[in-house]
């Protein structure tokens, strides 16, 4: 009896992670063809604070996907999951990374209103960066 329970829980967690993931990839199709609608795809991508015209992942999609990608680990699970999926995923998450990389955090004493505008933004795609490492978007072999 609990061996089916514990089969349930795993098939619908995969099942929640192709959902997301089906969504996540019509939004992401949406983006790339230009098509993309701010208010049809909010649910899943938003500018990014310094180019309007860059797109990443919304923090509440990444923390989703980080809680279910960890439980399908926990799961021993993730292998369920196709290749070519994780690796549309990890492309995905690749942008906020590169992006993360190259930003300059410092700041002086002295900055002005605008500057620190500029800076908080920084920190938000740095944060969003750090959220898109790995743990939530997992590498492929």
């Amino acid at each position: 009896m609990q061996v089916r329970s514990q089969n349930e829980i795993v098939k619908s967690t995969l099942q929640q992670f192709q959902n997301l993931l089906l969504g996540l990839f019509e939004a992401h199709d949406a983006l790339e063809s230009g098509s993309f609608t701010e208010q049809e795809n909010s649910e899943y991508f938003e500018p990014s604070d310094n180019d309007q015209t860059r797109y990443h992942l919304r923090r509440p999609i990444l923390e989703r996907f980080t809680l279910i990608t960890k439980q399908l680990v926990g799961y021993g699970a993730l292998n369920d999951i196709s290749v070519d999926d994780l690796r549309r995923l990890q492309h995905i998450c690749e942008g906020p990374i590169e992006i993360a990389q190259t930003i300059n955090l410092k700041i002086e004493d002295d900055a002005s209103e605008r500057e620190l505008s500029q800076w908080h933004a920084q920190m938000r795609n740095a944060e969003i960066g750090i959220l898109t490492t790995p743990s939530s978007c997992p590498k492929t072999a």
